[in-house]
């Protein structure tokens, strides 16, 4: 065996190692950029899914504010025109599935009028976690609460609160605007997808699913569960 082979025998491993490291390297360098990539990619949706959510809140309450200065419910919650103040309601959410339901109710946060119609007579207030939120407008001022069950439906609603005010500008009710939080889901968490089986959901501060494209799992379960 001449020098030039034995050269070559004894280099071979070492090239084959050499390339066998070059590639082992590019492919971590390759995947962690990937994941750089999809990492950067989850944050921008995720940033973005929080801005629009901010949006649409926002857009609630607004027209929570536009309920509480409608003269029909005004006057329902006087005593009066309460059969057109309930048609009224009947729209409103026949035209938008974001609203689980709205109601009227007095400035104690017992229902009046209701669009669903199985909630008349009931005391908001006595619902746990409906309870600080409405005792905040009772005072004046808008009340936004944690997700909770619906009792009219058992859904997943977060319940906006706005106080009514007559022309004197004293309390007499306040319009109750629970949003539909699966239609929250539908339409910005659900329909996206990472990759070919990555998908987004939202928790609240102690686990809880409040979006997920699983329905089942809203208010169910608890991300701990799969740590």
């Amino acid at each position: 065996m001449n020098f030039r082979k034995k050269l070559f025998v004894i280099f071979l491993p070492v090239i084959v190692l050499s390339i066998s490291i070059i590639s082992i390297t590019t492919y971590w360098q390759g995947k962690r950029t990937v994941w750089e990539c999809q990492e950067e990619m989850m944050r921008k949706m995720v940033e973005k899914t929080l801005g629009d959510l901010d949006n649409w809140f926002e857009d609630r309450l607004r027209e929570g504010l536009l309920f509480s200065k409608n003269q029909i419910f005004i006057k329902a919650l006087l005593g009066e025109n309460t059969e057109i103040a309930q048609n009224m309601l009947e729209e409103y959410l026949n035209a938008s599935p974001i609203y689980e339901n709205l109601f009227l109710a007095d400035a104690e946060g017992v229902e009046k009028l209701d669009a669903v119609g199985v909630s008349v007579g009931l005391d908001v207030k006595t619902i746990p976690i409906f309870a600080p939120m409405i005792k905040r407008t009772m005072a004046g001022e808008v009340g936004i609460s944690p997700v909770g069950k619906s009792p009219s439906t058992g859904r997943p609603v977060v319940l906006i609160t706005t106080p009514v005010f007559d022309e004197k500008e004293e309390l007499i009710g306040m319009v109750g605007t629970p949003l539909e939080l699966n239609a929250y889901s539908d339409e910005a968490i659900s329909l996206f997808k990472i990759g070919e089986s990555g998908y987004l959901f939202m928790v609240d501060e102690n686990g809880t699913y409040l979006a997920h494209p699983k329905k089942e799992w809203i208010l169910e379960r608890n991300i701990s569960q799969y740590d």
